[in-house]
């Protein structure tokens, strides 16, 4: 089956690189906060049917990041019955932490900075990626603890998604090109958390090719930029770990470190950020 998604997302991607010079979107033209956070005070983001481009639910459960509970006959049933299918944490509590998680994978890093030092091109392909590799750092930390865990997952790869499709409208694109360039970065997705934690688990090597694959899309890469992208990986996916989940699950704040040793951390602004955030959720 993985195979048969691999193939499937291989060709999806060499459909977008042909089409690159016409599907790459810039993205410095847009409000950062009225396109992130102004649009979650409304009750009607939640609201599952005014979204067009909403990810299929297959693609929500299978996403370590990617593992999914082995649920036995009795907890399937369980899970099927009301007053039995209660969690550690409200839930309302949890949809809160999902967006804070998300917005802090968004709002913290700094896109301009990443593009220039890995060499990358100033697209919405290049933001997706690095917005990408983030939501699976957190999800490796977040997902393997039990349907809370998953429960928080799911909801904020609904945030992502939710987000990635209002940016596309605000690019003026066609709706059928939208709709094909979703369905594309869904596809590449759940192929790329496979390909992460893959590498996760392998030494550098695996992990220098699985970024290669997915974060820079099998295109021609200096070796100093995925050198210093593994190296970026590594410590972050230690640094995450320091989080408790159980604050993760619940308050949905973090930070992450600078992309290099010598880049100094601008912790003024991240609390500027972090506090941004909590307010306006």
């Amino acid at each position: 089956m993985l195979l048969s998604i691999c193939r499937h997302t291989w060709k999806k991607q060499a459909y977008l690189l042909a089409n690159s010079s016409q599907k790459c979107y810039p993205i410095y033209n847009i409000n950062k906060y009225e396109c992130f956070l102004s649009r979650y005070l409304s009750s009607s983001c939640y609201d599952k049917t005014q979204s067009n481009y909403s990810l299929p639910q297959k693609y929500l459960k299978k996403s370590m990041s990617t593992i999914a509970l082995n649920n036995s006959i009795t907890d399937t049933i369980k899970s099927k019955i009301p007053f039995l299918n209660k969690m550690k944490y409200y839930k309302y509590t949890m949809d809160d932490a999902s967006l804070r998680l998300y917005l802090c994978c968004v709002e913290l890093i700094d896109h301009g900075h990443f593009m220039e030092v890995l060499q990358l091109p100033d697209t919405f392909n290049s933001w997706f990626s690095i917005t990408e590799l983030h939501i699976w750092l957190v999800c490796t930390q977040i997902s393997s603890n039990s349907r809370e865990g998953q429960f928080v997952r799911t909801k904020m790869l609904q945030h992502c998604w939710k987000d990635v499709a209002k940016r596309m409208k605000l690019m003026n694109s066609e709706f059928q090109d939208r709709k094909k360039g979703l369905l594309t970065l869904s596809d590449s997705f759940v192929y790329n958390l496979y390909q992460y934690d893959q590498g996760m688990l392998g030494d550098d090597k695996m992990l220098a090719a699985a970024l290669w694959r997915g974060f820079f899309q099998m295109q021609p890469v200096d070796m100093n930029s995925l050198e210093i992208l593994v190296q970026y990986v590594r410590k972050q996916l230690t640094h995450v770990e320091q989080f408790e989940t159980e604050s993760l699950l619940t308050v949905g704040l973090l930070t992450f470190l600078p992309l290099r040793e010598q880049d100094q951390e601008d912790s003024y602004r991240s609390r500027q950020i972090l506090n941004e955030i909590t307010k306006r959720t």
